[in-house]
């Protein structure tokens, strides 16, 4: 099932690239579904950078009545990207630690500059679920692929767009930060 959705972040299009690309540990204090993310790997070809991301994810995003059931293992991937810095492009794919071959997930997202300060980042993708590996029966597991997609998906988006979300909190912070820091003409910063 493809998906694609459209986010819009308060912060210069370069600021928003190089928080996506090169500083995503900075933004987990935002995200209350990610307790941690590593970079475990970088590399450049070219005017590409390729990055994996490790990521451990918790269950406050799962439903109250599953979340007894729900392992840290559960809960963790590794993201694949190839940035392209000049297009302003990333191609991604998910990769659980867990359930590896359950599902197949990635897509090409752009990052589009609105004007000075507003970025647009457009999220595109693709959920396939292999109900071979589905713990059940064939006929059962074919049957029910489809509706697991369709509720996967229905979960990805909101995953996604917190972010954007985490984003605009970083930068709102760092700017409160540098307000604090330096009121300018003697006056106090403004609360926040």
């Amino acid at each position: 099932m493809d998906f694609s959705f459209r986010a819009t972040i308060h912060g210069p299009v370069d600021r928003v690239l190089v928080m996506l690309r090169d500083r995503l540990t900075d933004l987990v204090p935002y995200l209350e579904t990610v307790d941690h993310i590593e970079e475990v790997e970088r590399r450049e070809e070219g005017s590409v950078v390729h990055i994996t991301n490790a990521w451990q994810g918790n269950s406050q995003g799962v439903p109250a009545f599953a979340r007894p059931f729900v392992t840290r293992a559960m809960t963790s991937w590794r993201d694949h990207a190839a940035w392209d810095t000049a297009a302003r492009t990333v191609r991604w794919s998910f990769e659980p630690n867990r359930f590896g071959k359950l599902y197949t997930c990635g897509g090409l997202n752009h990052i589009r500059a609105l004007d000075a300060n507003t970025t647009e980042l457009e999220l595109n993708g693709s959920l396939v679920i292999h109900p071979e590996h589905l713990p059940l029966p064939g006929p059962i597991a074919r049957r029910f692929a489809p509706k697991i997609t369709t509720w996967i998906v229905g979960k990805i988006q909101p995953n996604l767009l917190l972010v954007p979300k985490a984003i605009e909190a970083f930068f709102q912070h760092e700017a409160s930060e540098a307000g604090a820091a330096s009121p300018g003409d003697g006056e106090a910063p403004a609360p926040v």
